[in-house]
């Protein structure tokens, strides 16, 4: 045994190179985490802003149809939400579909820019038809949101940190909508809906910059220090062990269709949906029971998002400590309480 050996009795020991190699691994692990955190930071502000353009028509809605100008009436209004959510319905097949093709980081930019457009040629419709078409555009580009976030974080995270990452980034929707109606919406007492609507489109072109700059380079940086996808790593396991591995798409929808779980699930979403589209209309309600002003009626209905943003940061702490039937009964009481 030489001097530069280790000894047999000092194996435990690190040696100056093993303390360079975990020095090393330790720096590399901090610069990796730097880089998640910008990506979770970009998308968040990203889907925030994706829900700020989502709203802020809505919110116009009560400056729209008071406008003589223009001839649009409740009706009419009705019949423009409408037309979004059909692009909305739309928009969750193509951006799926866009995700798995394109990659969501690419997705993600294309979505929101063309949201943001969407908006901006809301803001200069003179027509019902102009506003259906601008409103069914906006939405159709923002269904690709979640699909292309659902990839990114794929390709960033382990599977046991997406919980973590999807809690974080829940709350980014909420945010988005209290910066549409409270913030864009108590504008509308000083400037035109017009104008509100312009500042929200410019403002989703610059962060669609952002956000396509910073994904960049962290995403540069991460497969730099990794690589091999941490996704691809780890997906192979969680793939095979998931009970509909290896099975056609048919296969796939027949077990669906025949899950009971998955009904009860679609029809409380399917309620859940429809009240949250109801709260679309609620400026127009307080504005014409209660004679509120356009911004005073879009702050006051920030009430809404404000009691979901709390649910969000209440609820992902709280549903940890649950049972899986204990939460079913839970999750069962609170459907009727929100109706």
């Amino acid at each position: 045994m030489t001097e530069s050996d280790p000894s047999p009795y000092q194996v435990g020991v690190p040696t100056r190179d093993s303390n360079a190699t975990a020095a090393a691994a330790d720096s590399d692990g901090i610069v990796d985490r730097r880089q998640q955190v910008m990506v979770v930071v970009s998308m968040y502000i990203g889907y925030a802003m994706f829900m700020v353009l989502r709203m802020d028509p809505p919110v116009a809605g009560t400056a729209i149809t008071s406008d003589p100008n223009l001839g649009v009436d409740i009706g009419d209004w009705g019949r423009i939400l409408a037309m979004g959510t059909i692009g909305a319905l739309v928009g969750k097949l193509i951006g799926g579909y866009a995700a798995d093709r394109l990659g969501g980081r690419l997705t993600f930019t294309i979505g929101l820019l063309v949201t943001a457009i969407g908006v901006l040629a809301f803001a200069m419709s003179s027509a019902v038809w102009m506003f259906q078409a601008a409103f069914f555009l906006a939405l159709m580009a923002k269904s690709s949101g979640w699909p292309s976030m659902a990839k990114i974080i794929e390709t960033t995270f382990r599977p046991n940190e997406y919980g973590r990452v999807w809690g974080v980034l829940a709350t980014s929707s909420r945010i988005g909508t209290l910066v549409a109606t409270l913030l864009l919406g108590g504008l509308l007492g000083i400037i035109s809906w017009q104008t509100m609507l312009y500042i929200a489109g410019a403002a989703g072109i610059v962060i669609t910059v952002y956000f396509a700059v910073s994904q960049k380079a962290a995403a540069e940086k991460l497969n730099a220090a990794m690589p091999d996808s941490i996704g691809e790593q780890d997906g192979s396991n969680a793939e095979s062990a998931h009970p509909l591995y290896g099975t056609s798409l048919v296969e796939a929808i027949l077990h669906f269709f025949r899950s009971r779980q998955f009904w009860l699930i679609t029809g409380s979403m399917m309620g859940m949906t429809i009240m949250w589209d109801f709260l679309l209309m609620v400026p127009l309600y307080l504005r014409d029971t209660l004679s509120m002003t356009p911004s005073g009626a879009s702050m006051a209905a920030s009430a809404f998002p404000f009691g979901s943003l709390i649910s969000v940061l209440v609820g992902g702490f709280t549903f940890d400590k649950l049972r899986r039937r204990s939460m079913a009964w839970v999750m069962g009481g609170l459907l009727p309480a929100a109706s």
